[in-house]
């Protein structure tokens, strides 16, 4: 499975070689009880008698071993399995027979043991994202059927918004698929939005759902699609005809204005590794004209339902794939930065967790876009992301993002970022840089030597290990470098820092931040990314 497009995933594989197999031993066995019936002067040969033997040999093994694969990997009981026995041939999936790996859908079941072939951290991450989110979401590899039964609870009247790009072809038709069994019908269909979810997306998205009158709303695409489809349904539920989402950015606001009123229940089908957004509460709109996104941040707007199939995004491009990486990345570290008291040890967890299978899969995945190890270990990486922003929130990084729209993708402008403000913070994020340390230790992009420093000397060796996975993947490490950033973005991102729709991110912040104190320390550091000095930095005491 190496284009994205294939759908004979391991076990429908495996279902058809056990019936080539049994129909080809039922013949072979019919010209064995053949041979009693011939005289002896007409009877076959040895050397024929001899070759039929062997086949009929042959066969039954090949029965027995694709039988027992099946009763490992779906019939036996825990410690039942063959694997002993049959070894990697059972059913491990291994990098030299892939298309023995499990169906992964099983992931989103509490009871499902881990799998044989699964890593520890991928065991960490799927238990995690299945304590929190147990039936609501469906997520592996092969997993895309089950926006079906997703759906169907939710309404038998479909609106289905989706992009017409023909990367998302192959997924856009099987999600369609998926509906006629369960008895859902797409009563409309909506072209979804652009990247960072343009605030005419949003317009028009509403527009649709007001004219559809459908009882669920289906999203199937990457975090924009997703993200405009949330706030266009905020606006169709809470002030239809009126094209204004002002109201509603910043915290609680939609929960504030719904009162009685329940807004249409959305299906979100995510296709990319990298905001998480069929799993947040966040929605981003941004003005193109203003070059200014905003958020609507609500649990009101959380999906009701989520499937996320992680071998869609094997036909993903490498800036996609990097894109998402970081984005998702940078939801972990930031949230993991901000984390204090009772929640530490808890994001703690899911982030160090993310960020190790992001920084362990994102180089493998570019190299070789058609590892669906690497793709399912950045699915885990980025949905923990999501977890990640539900329990906290996102910071420097991503505030200055948002004002860099004209200029930079999200995850790109975050990866250039997020270097800059570990320095700025270190003082209040020993304990977060020491974890990190042993990571890009690990990875390889941090020497165990430096990970034993610290204070600002830590927090510098943890900065130049970001930024050498950034090199590694042949991304920027300044802003400087990006065509067509100048000083403006900085005043831009200055200003829009003392926003009080944008407070909650100065808030988030390790040492929370007010507008007074916005030019005092996020200047110079926006100033030290554009001119990519890290040493530029005034540390925080």
């Amino acid at each position: 499975m190496t284009d994205g497009r294939r759908r004979i995933g391991g076990l429908k594989l495996f279902n058809i070689i056990l019936a080539g197999c049994a129909m080809a031993l039922v013949i072979v066995c019919l010209l064995t009880a053949s041979r009693g019936t011939v005289s002896e002067e007409t009877g076959p040969s040895p050397v024929v008698t001899f070759a039929v033997d062997v086949i009929e040999f042959l066969l039954v093994v090949a029965f027995i071993f694709v039988l027992a694969r099946r009763w490992n990997r779906r019939a036996a009981p825990p410690g039942w399995g063959l694997g002993p026995i049959f070894g990697k041939w059972s059913g491990e999936a291994n990098d030299e027979f892939p298309f023995i790996a499990t169906r992964a859908d099983s992931m989103g079941d509490p009871d499902m043991k881990p799998r044989r072939s699964e890593t520890p951290l991928a065991a960490q991450a799927r238990k995690l994202l299945v304590d929190w989110r147990g039936d609501a979401y469906s997520f592996g590899l092969d997993c895309l059927d089950a926006v079906g039964e997703k759906t169907a609870p939710l309404g038998r009247r479909a609106l289905f918004v989706a992009n017409r790009s023909e990367w998302l072809a192959d997924t856009v038709e099987r999600v369609i698929d998926a509906f006629g069994p369960v008895g859902v019908e797409v009563v409309a269909r909506c072209e979804g939005a652009r990247p960072n979810s343009p605030l005419e997306d949003v317009y028009r998205i509403q527009d649709e759902i007001e004219a559809a009158k459908a009882d669920v709303i289906v999203a199937a695409g990457a975090g924009s699609t997703i993200d405009a489809t949330k706030a266009a349904i905020v606006l169709a539920c809470l002030s239809p005809g009126v094209h204004d989402v002002n109201p509603f950015f910043g915290v609680g606001r939609v929960t504030e204005k719904l009162g009685g009123t329940a807004l249409t229940p959305l299906v979100a089908v995510e296709t990319a590794a990298s905001s998480g957004s069929h799993l947040t509460k966040y929605a981003n709109v941004t003005d193109l004209a203003a070059g200014q996104k905003k958020l609507i941040v609500d649990m009101a707007i959380v999906p009701r339902a989520a499937v996320f199939d992680y071998s869609t995004t094997v036909s993903a491009s490498k800036d996609l794939t990097c894109d998402g990486a970081f984005d998702g990345m940078s939801h972990c570290i930031e949230v993991y930065y901000g984390a204090k008291g009772d929640a530490l040890e808890k994001v703690e967890r899911i982030a160090l967790t993310g960020v190790s299978l992001i920084v362990s899969s994102v180089a493998d995945a570019v190299r070789d876009p058609g590892s669906l190890a690497s793709r399912e270990a950045l699915g885990l990486g980025t949905d923990l992301g999501g977890y990640a922003i539900v329990v906290g929130s996102t910071s420097g990084g991503h505030l200055t993002s948002f004002s860099l729209v004209d200029v930079t993708t999200h995850g790109r402008a975050t990866a250039i970022l997020n270097p800059y403000y570990t320095v700025l913070f270190a003082p209040a994020i020993e304990r977060q840089l020491r974890k990190l340390s042993q990571v890009y230790v690990t990875a390889g992009l941090m020497s165990d030597d430096a990970s034993r420093l610290s204070g600002r000397d830590l927090a510098l060796a943890v900065a130049e290990a970001m930024m050498a996975l950034s090199r590694q993947l042949g991304y920027p490490t300044s802003l400087g470098a990006l065509p067509g950033f100048g000083p403006f973005h900085i005043d831009r991102a200055i200003a829009a820092a003392k926003d009080p729709q944008l407070k909650m991110k100065l808030q988030a912040m390790p040492v929370p931040m007010d507008a007074v104190m916005v030019d005092k320390y996020m200047r110079p550091v926006l100033k030290a990314a554009a001119e990519g000095d890290i040493r530029r930095v005034v540390t925080m005491k």
